[in-house]
C-alpha cells in the first residue's frame, strides 16, 4: 500500500473493529504524525448533540443510515477537496453504508479490522467510562451488531476490489501502530 494514494488521489484507510479495539486510537495516531484527516462515525454523531441520536447511540443499536451515509460522504469529500489522507474510523458498519461508499466512489484503499478479544473490550470500555459505554448490554448489543455485520461488508469490499486486512489490535498501542503503518506505508 501506499500512503501518498493512488494516481496522485488521497489515501482512505478505513479502520472497523467492535467497540473498544483501538479504531479511534488508532485513527488518531494517524492525524497527529502524519497529518492525516481523522473521520470517526461515532464522534460526528456525538457531535451533532442531537439528543434523539444520543438515545439510539445509548442502546447500541446503529442510527439511521440515511443519516450516517450522508454526514460521513460530506466528511469524505471535504476531507478528498483537500487532497489530504484520510482514516476513518467505525464506518461502515452496514452493508447499506459500504454500498453508499461504492456508489459515490468513495471506497478507501485498505481497510484494516482490528481484533481483540471480547473480555478485553469490556476492560478497555469500563476503562474509557464515554456515556455511551456505560451501560453493559448496550455495549454488548454494539458488539453483537458488529460481529453481525462484519462478513457481509467484508465481503462486499472485497468484491469491489478493497483490500480487507485483520490485525491483533490486543496489542499494545504502539506494536498495532507499527502493524498498520506497514500496511499503509
Amino acid at each position: 500500500m501506499l500512503a501518498g494514494g493512488v494516481q496522485n488521489q488521497p489515501f482512505r484507510l478505513v479502520l472497523l473493529g467492535p467497540p473498544g479495539s483501538g479504531k479511534t486510537v488508532q485513527g488518531q495516531k494517524l492525524r497527529d504524525d502524519f497529518g492525516w484527516v481523522w473521520l470517526s462515525m461515532g464522534e460526528l454523531l456525538r457531535q451533532t448533540g442531537d439528543p434523539g441520536l444520543q438515545k439510539v447511540m445509548g442502546t447500541g443499536e446503529l442510527v439511521d443510515v440515511t443519516l450516517t451515509n450522508k454526514m460521513m460522504a460530506e466528511a469524505i469529500q471535504v476531507a478528498a477537496v483537500d487532497g489530504k489522507n484520510t482514516v476513518v474510523d467505525g464506518y461502515p458498519r452496514e452493508t447499506r453504508q459500504a454500498e453508499n461508499l461504492a456508489e459515490l466512489g468513495l471506497l478507501p484503499n485498505l481497510v484494516v479490522i482490528l481484533n481483540v478479544p471480547e473480555q478485553e473490550i469490556l476492560r478497555r470500555l469500563e476503562a474509557r467510562g464515554r456515556a455511551d459505554d456505560i451501560d453493559e448490554k448496550a455495549v454488548r448489543r454494539r458488539i453483537e451488531v458488529f460481529f453481525d455485520g462484519i462478513g457481509t461488508i467484508r465481503e462486499l469490499l472485497e468484491n469491489h476490489g478493497v483490500p480487507v486486512v485483520e490485525v491483533d489490535g490486543d496489542g499494545t498501542i504502539e506494536a498495532v501502530h507499527k502493524t498498520i503503518m506497514r500496511l499503509v506505508v
